[in-house]
């Protein structure tokens, strides 16, 4: 679950500091273009799936997904379709969200979702927020930012931090893309300048640090994830490091979506991090590979915060485990990486060890899976 304690009267000291430790040389030079573990094999163990048992319950892109859990609800967002599906942990859908359109609780389009205490905060438009019960149903309440927002993460007193593309908006000398607010948006401070390239069709991303009072913030082609703590004033830095196959420079700077566009397309051969999750043990990575403007590959790099070993397993994007499970959705406090799986594709992967006990016709639809690292 997004939350995070924010301490405001920290907030000025915090933006001030913007400090990087030496956690960027973790990852530095880490990252390979080949295998070095099949995660399906040799890393998951016990295996959890729960079928979610509505049968029009769907998601469409894996690349669309956002999942959150408060280990009773499990949320998943399509953005993509701007639905979203609230579950129990026995698999019964207990509310959904479809609500394209004009008017009270409605949206165009959603681009975030954080998961508050008593429900779904949707994170709509260009800088609205939107609340409803986990049955669906709309509070009432929503409010509009004073800047453009495109992912964003609540704090447990109910205060908020967003990532703005557009740091400019709250003023020509602030360059800092993270945003704190008090619990209606209004802007209480900043911190973090990112390296900030985003084309059209890619996503931002603000997440909580899993059992600890910090956050991930992360933005595609820049090779850096940002984690930041406002409890402690510290912002580090895990530098990816996909070297010759990094965003080149100028992508990073370039100005407009056209022109960005223009220079990814010059520069076919590119991996960035497409997700990030972390825990107390480990960093999890989604990885996408870059090809003439389409994803040819994913991985998952997995960290291991304890050894300072990294774990690799690349797959092509029409792969059975591709097919299957798509990209990692989340990790959770008990080291399990979650995925939604699809069943119709499950008997490609039926081979594996930590699926060979799996019971294929009672995951036709929609499944959430959850597996076990075990290192």
């Amino acid at each position: 679950m997004k939350r995070v304690l924010l301490l405001i009267s920290l907030i000025a000291g915090f933006s001030a500091c913007n400090q990087s430790s030496d956690k960027s040389s973790l990852l530095a030079g880490a990252f390979s273009e080949e295998s070095n573990v099949s995660f399906f094999e040799d890393v998951f163990s016990e295996t959890v799936i729960t079928p979610v048992k509505d049968e029009n319950a769907f998601v469409g892109n894996y690349m669309c997904i956002i999942f959150e859990t408060d280990g009773v609800h499990d949320v998943i967002l399509d953005y993509e379709q701007g639905l979203v599906h609230s579950v129990d942990r026995a698999g019964n859908v207990i509310g959904s969200i479809n609500k394209v359109g004009k008017g009270p609780g409605k949206y165009v389009f959603i681009k975030d979702m954080a998961l508050g205490k008593d429900g779904i905060i949707l994170l709509a438009d260009s800088g609205r927020l939107l609340f409803y019960g986990f049955d669906g149903s709309f509070t009432g309440r929503q409010f509009q930012l004073d800047f453009i927002s495109s992912a964003f993460s609540e704090a447990s007193d109910g205060s908020f931090v967003f990532f703005t593309p557009y740091p400019h908006e709250l003023g020509e000398n602030n360059s800092n893309n993270l945003i704190f607010t008090d619990s209606e948006g209004k802007v209480t401070g900043s911190s973090v300048p990112f390296e900030y390239c985003v084309p059209l069709g890619y996503r931002d991303d603000v997440r909580k640090v899993i059992g600890e009072d910090a956050y991930l913030a992360s933005s595609p082609f820049s090779g850096k994830i940002y984690r930041f703590s406002p409890s402690s004033g510290t912002v580090e830095t895990y530098d990816t490091d996909f070297k010759d196959k990094s965003a080149p420079k100028e992508l990073l700077e370039a100005d407009g979506d056209y022109e960005k566009m223009e220079i990814a397309m010059e520069n076919a051969d590119i991996f960035y991090v497409c997700g990030a999750f972390e825990n107390k043990d480990y960093l999890l990575m989604d990885i996408a590979h870059l090809e003439d403007m389409e994803e040819k590959a994913y991985g998952i790099w997995l960290f291991d915060k304890k050894t300072g070993k990294s774990l690799i397993q690349h797959y092509s994007a029409d792969s059975p485990e591709f097919l299957a499970l798509g990209i990692p959705v989340g990790l959770t406090e008990d080291n399990e990486v979650v995925f939604i799986g699809t069943g119709e594709y499950m008997e490609g992967i039926s081979g594996y060890k930590c699926f060979s006990g799996m019971d294929q016709e009672s995951l036709e639809g929609m499944n959430i899976i959850r597996l076990k690292i075990d290192i």
